[in-house]
């Protein structure tokens, strides 16, 4: 997509936005987060949404969740992405509010995630929600609570043979 991305005068082919989102979303995989940051930056979120995602796990990857919480919220409030999107978008939000010690906006999140994820059999995502449920607890220190959290975890996802089964 480099080609695409940046084009030269013997290769005047254009990308188009969601080429170069997407670019920007390898490019921050594999560790080169400026770059993608500074190619998602003057796209245009309002029409394509992924552009927010993206930018914000470029910066959650270099810890900066606080910066990354508005984009966030932004993706999740579009109504051109999928529940799927939706669901997945209110995840990693939940996970910055947790980080940033944001409890109380963290714990309302993840009691909706709960219920939706229940709602629609998404055992992964009802997993996920769980563990940063006890992480937020254990911040809190409200141990017990934690452990109420993690042991429902594991009765989900105990013998998943998954990285969330290792994390557990």
């Amino acid at each position: 997509l480099n080609p695409l991305v940046r084009p030269t005068r013997k290769s005047p082919l254009l990308a188009t936005d969601a080429d170069k989102a997407e670019y920007a979303s390898c490019l921050a995989r594999v560790g080169a987060t400026e770059e993608a940051i500074d190619i998602l930056k003057p796209l245009e979120g309002e029409k394509l949404p992924e552009v927010w995602f993206y930018e914000s796990h470029a910066l959650i990857s270099q810890w900066q969740y606080h910066e990354a919480i508005p984009l966030l919220e932004r993706y999740v409030r579009s109504q051109n992405i999928s529940e799927y999107q939706r669901l997945l978008g209110q995840l990693n939000l939940a996970s910055a509010l947790v980080y940033e010690r944001r409890h109380v906006e963290a714990d309302r999140l993840l009691e909706e995630l709960f219920k939706e994820t229940l709602r629609q059999k998404l055992k992964f995502f009802e997993g996920i929600a769980l563990h940063l449920s006890a992480v937020n607890a254990l911040l809190r220190k409200q141990f017990s609570e934690a452990e109420r959290y993690l042991d429902e975890e594991e009765k989900l996802l105990g013998n998943s043979n998954s990285i969330e089964e290792f994390f557990l």
